[in-house]
């Protein structure tokens, strides 16, 4: 992935890490079809860009099933596209 020159995520000049560091960049880049200017960055989008009055609903099976697998879980708010 790192020598592929078609998914280059950082500068080869610089070595700086290309992202998101603003809502709009966040909303541009996160969407499906995402802005050609965020193509090869790595998305940040960070909780203090959601509105004040969003709210989290989580479901809870009545009858727990337990999984195939474990999975892990990615908390840190950053995909890189």
């Amino acid at each position: 992935m790192y020598d592929d020159t078609h998914r280059q995520l950082f500068d080869a000049e610089t070595g700086e890490v290309r992202y998101t560091g603003t809502l709009e960049a966040c909303e541009a880049a996160a969407r499906p079809d995402v802005d050609t200017e965020y193509k090869n960055h790595c998305v940040e989008c960070l909780p203090g860009y959601m509105a004040e009055d969003a709210s989290v609903t989580y479901m809870i099976l009545l009858e727990p099933v337990a999984a195939d697998r474990a999975t892990g879980t990615n908390q840190t708010g950053r995909a890189c596209l």
